[in-house]
């Protein structure tokens, strides 16, 4: 499952992408960035030099992140720097431990030049898995 979107202006207007997953389950949250130019037409962000950050709480005023991914720590991949295409992989570790309900998120992008964007906000419904496989791996 993969999740893409545009965005008006250099990060003007963030946007809004609602998720569900399961515990215990993969998901890949897959986006493009854009913006729209002095003329009017849209082009992919250039994400060469920039880092990103993303977070997931409870909400907003939560003390501590729920998941918490950056380039740095080589958790969010960079897939093409030129087209400003963004891969942040959620892995069954990612979501085992939560407790079903919703959560919000942000993706924070740092310019090269220190400036900070959220070209992506949105929320996360985590639902209960039914299957619980044992320690052997089998259900």
């Amino acid at each position: 499952m993969a999740s893409d979107f545009t965005t008006q202006g250099p990060l003007k207007e963030y946007a809004f992408i609602p998720l569900e997953i399961i515990q215990g389950v993969s998901l890949n949250l897959k986006v493009s960035l854009t913006y729209i130019d002095d003329s009017g037409e849209e082009k992919p962000y250039n994400l060469s030099g920039c880092s990103l950050f993303f977070a997931c709480r409870k909400t907003a005023d939560s003390e501590e992140a729920d998941i918490e991914k950056s380039t740095g720590q080589n958790s969010i991949e960079i897939v093409d720097a030129l087209q400003g295409t963004v891969s942040v992989p959620l892995i069954p570790e990612d979501t085992l431990n939560l407790v079903p309900g919703k959560y919000i998120y942000e993706i924070l992008l740092e310019s090269s030049d220190l400036k900070r964007y959220i070209p992506v906000r949105g929320s996360i419904k985590v639902l209960r898995s039914v299957v619980r496989p044992s320690a052997g791996g089998s259900p």
